[in-house]
This record gives C-alpha cells, structure tokens and sequence, in this order.
C-alpha cells in the first residue's frame, strides 16, 4: 500500500504521525498540530472510487487531491481533539522555491523551473506561516483553519465537504489499524 500511492501515503504519515504523538502532546497541556496543505487543493474532490488512482492516474490531480486531504484530515483530527487542549490548523505556505518538481521531465520540468525562478519565495519565507501556527499566542485557541501567509483564509468549497471528510477518516483508520496491527 505505502509504495503504490506516494500521495495517499503522505496523508497516511500525518494521519499515523499525529496519533502516536497524541499521548504526548495530551500530557504536555497546550500543544498545536501544524500540517502544510497547499492552494493546488483548489479544483479537485476526493474520488472514492478511486481514491488511490489506480484506474486514472495523474501526478498532479493526485498531489491536488494529497492537500485536500491535508485539510480535510486537519479538520477531522481538530474536532477529534479540541477538548484535549490540542489545537490543529493547516496552511499554504506560498511557491517556494524548493527542489519540488525537478524530478519532472521535459517541459513539466522547464516550466517549473521558470516559475520558481520568476515568482516561487525563498524557503524563509516559506516557513513563516508554519512558524506562525507553531508559536504565535495570536492564534493559541484557534483550530480547525487554514491559513495563507499567516491569515485565516477560505479554503475552497470542496473543502468542507463533511461526507468526504468523514470517509476519508473512516478509510485512514483502517489502514492505519492494518499497518499499525492495533
């Protein structure tokens, strides 16, 4: 399973990561869940037909898919937790300029490259809203959002679709139960 679908298992490493840590982060008191999404969620839903894309695969429209799950699995675990003095909130970091997409090839390649080049931020400023999520008493009961470039910001209309949101928890628990045998 973890090697058929690169995105569906970056949604597995928060879903698996969060609830190992929940013990201790319900022990510490206070505590934030920070999970980077991305605006490339615009524009796609959650196919439960193929939710792994095994019939119709597209790198992109998968990736688009991995940060709608990003959201729904932080609007998920926020409800999950919100009494537990945890709060979870996710966020677009921005274009930035990283080695994302240099593995392309051909033309895919050359446009992300310029791009990056042309518009993409640096790595700092990349960091920011994540920095911002982590530690800014601004925000410290605030949960359940998504954040741009340190704002609380709409997500798109997919997004909240509650059915989706409650499948995609629902099947993350199962392969979470079968990959962690408990």
């Amino acid at each position: 399973f973890i090697v058929k679908n690169y995105y569906m298992t970056l949604n597995m490493n928060y879903f698996i990561l969060s609830h190992e840590l929940l013990p201790a982060l319900q022990n510490h008191g206070k505590a934030r869940i920070v999970n980077v999404a991305s605006g490339a969620h615009v524009g796609v839903t959650l196919d439960k037909e193929d939710l792994l894309a095994e019939k119709n695969y597209s790198g992109w429209k998968q990736y688009q898919r991995s940060k709608l799950m990003n959201i729904y699995f932080t609007q998920s675990l926020s409800e999950k937790v919100k009494t537990k003095g945890i709060t979870v909130n996710c966020l677009h970091p921005g274009f930035v300029k990283t080695k994302f997409g240099h593995n392309n090839e051909g033309l895919a390649k050359t446009l992300v490259a310029i791009g990056q080049n042309l518009f993409a931020i640096n790595e700092d400023k990349g960091a920011a809203t994540s920095i911002y999520l982590a530690d800014s008493k601004d925000i410290e009961a605030v949960t359940g959002k998504y954040f741009v470039k340190s704002k609380e910001s709409k997500s798109s209309k997919q997004s909240h679709f509650a059915a989706d949101r409650e499948y995609l928890w629902d099947y993350s628990e199962k392969i979470a139960k079968s990959i962690l045998g408990n």
